[in-house]
């Protein structure tokens, strides 16, 4: 097989410390696999201050503002905090509109959230940031585990008003509608590349065959790894041509074509330019 075409990650944590210590060479071995842009999904306040940092830096860099369901964890019964880091989120929109192409990653997560407390106190940071995506004009990068029937209850009574994407998709093929109807499209990850996760291959499929346009690939590194690295080991940008090639054999389909039609679906959905490519390097 000749070597990848122009690949997309469509959801990674670059700014994350696992990357800290090595940032220039990651981007490296992204680029020799054939990784020419990325996005950076938000996290927290001073997490997104850092991706804003590297893309400023990097021109195939790009990045999301948003609190993570994880992020609110033992801060449930701080409403005063939660107002901050929404009023900070809300003025990182305002006052630099050109540094995000979405609004996250944000969501519910209930695996993490077991008590009522904690699942309606995510579900108020998720609804808030809908808000700000729609006043900002802008796509939503959506986390969800274990929550998809109350997400999509969510979403109907505050539907996004410009699309966005369900990240690391685990739902069923049967959801698939309910997201779709909203502009949603999935984004789907290194579990494709391992033996089982069948209902996820099945959504895959069935996503390829009734909206070729809404689906797309990514690493969300560095928590998820590919099989070639193990899944102890720190996932990497570059891990999304292993992830479109297993993607390929799930679908039948030649991996160079496949990864091209995920490329253009993200660049679609978050408005990239696509003449803009990964610079060598950009430690922060």
């Amino acid at each position: 097989m000749t070597g990848p075409p122009m690949l997309l990650d469509a959801h990674c944590h670059l700014n994350f410390a696992a990357f800290d210590g090595d940032r220039d060479a990651v981007l490296a071995r992204a680029r020799t696999a054939g990784v020419r842009q990325l996005i950076i999904a938000g996290y927290d306040a001073q997490r997104r201050a850092l991706a804003a940092e590297l893309a400023q830096d990097n021109p195939g860099i790009f990045c999301c503002a948003g609190l993570h369901p994880w992020a609110l964890r033992g801060h449930e019964q701080d409403e005063r905090w939660l107002c901050l880091q929404l009023e900070l989120l809300r003025d990182a929109l305002a006052n630099h509109p050109s540094s995000w192409c979405a609004v996250g990653e944000c969501g519910l997560d209930h695996h993490i959230a077991t008590t009522q407390e904690e699942r309606t106190f995510q579900e108020r940071a998720f609804v808030e940031q809908v808000r700000l995506a729609n006043a900002a004009g802008l796509p939503l990068v959506i986390h969800a585990v274990k929550c998809h029937e109350r997400l999509r209850e969510l979403l109907d009574a505050t539907p996004p008003a410009h699309g966005g994407i369900m990240h690391g998709y685990s739902g069923s093929a049967a959801m698939m509608p309910a997201f779709l109807a909203h502009g949603l499209g999935l984004s789907f990850g290194t579990p494709l590349a391992f033996k089982g996760y069948e209902k996820l291959k099945k959504a895959f499929r069935r996503i390829l065959v009734e909206a070729p346009t809404k689906w797309m690939l990514e690493t969300d590194a560095p928590d998820r790894a590919v099989p070639s690295r193990g899944r102890a080991q720190r996932g990497e940008p570059a891990d999304v041509w292993e992830v479109a090639c297993a993607a390929a054999e799930v679908a039948g389909m030649d991996a160079r074509e496949l990864a091209a039609h995920a490329t253009a679906n993200a660049r679609a959905m978050f408005g990239l330019p696509p003449d803009a490519s990964l610079a060598g390097g950009c430690d922060g």
